[in-house]
């Protein structure tokens, strides 16, 4: 039997198809995969064939694994997601020290976010480039000498009653959702044709790009640049 928490599960949705995997959390092994195709692509999901597909691979998983399923890591890849492309810049004093500077732009950026987006939730916060004195850097360095840092930033995000209508559907399996991800930023990171889409998710997951942020304080075996953020963004 495996016990809790030493796996993984992702949930692929698309217009499409349907993936649902399961992935060791130490070595990242696939334990358990299964996908349906649509025949006929509807604009809306069919919750009935949604049911069906959960309910089947739900009930194979926890006889694979030899527990409930409790919760899952949810990729959609439907048009759900707004992108809000935002920077912020800050005058360098030179008793400031960068990080400090760095950590109080997120900040800023976050709180302008709730208080201009009420209706949505932040999925990804990637970090596209940094601007020291109008250099672009893509790697942060607080070594440099600078009178200005300018922080540029990618949000990606989705209206929270869109997260309430896939959060009823999976609780009708008990099941509750742990992290949602975009789909399309997740299928970005493909350059294998071997590697499916929640096998990206799941290195998304686990800290594969360093320049995103880690929004919720989930254990994170690769740890990025931003682990020291979590409490900011949980």
């Amino acid at each position: 039997m495996i016990e809790e928490n030493e796996f993984k599960i992702f949930l692929y949705l698309s217009q499409k198809k349907y993936l649902i995997s399961v992935f060791s959390k130490f070595d990242h092994e696939c334990l358990f995969k299964n996908e349906y195709k649509i025949l006929v692509p509807n604009i809306e999901f069919n919750e009935i064939e949604l049911y069906d597909f959960l309910s089947q691979n739900i009930l194979n998983i926890e006889k694979k694994i030899g527990q409930f399923v409790k919760n899952i890591n949810l990729i959609l890849d439907i048009d759900l997601f707004l992108t809000i492309n935002i920077g912020i810049k800050n005058i360098i004093n030179t008793q400031d020290h960068l990080d400090k500077i760095r950590l109080n732009l997120l900040y800023e950026l976050k709180s302008d976010f709730k208080k201009n987006y009420k209706e949505f939730s932040i999925v990804h916060f990637v970090i596209n480039n940094y601007l020291f004195d109008g250099q672009e850097q893509i790697e942060f360095d607080d070594q440099i000498l600078c009178h200005n840092l300018c922080l540029v930033a990618k949000i990606i995000c989705i209206k929270q009653k869109d997260i309430f209508y896939f959060e009823n559907i999976l609780n009708r399996h008990q099941v509750t959702i742990n992290k949602i991800l975009s789909g399309k930023y997740v299928s970005s990171f493909i350059s294998d044709k071997n590697i499916d889409e929640c096998e990206s998710g799941m290195r998304i997951f686990n800290g594969y790009n360093l320049n995103e942020i880690v929004i919720e304080p989930k254990i994170i075996e690769n740890k990025g640049i931003f682990e020291k953020f979590f409490k900011l963004f949980s």
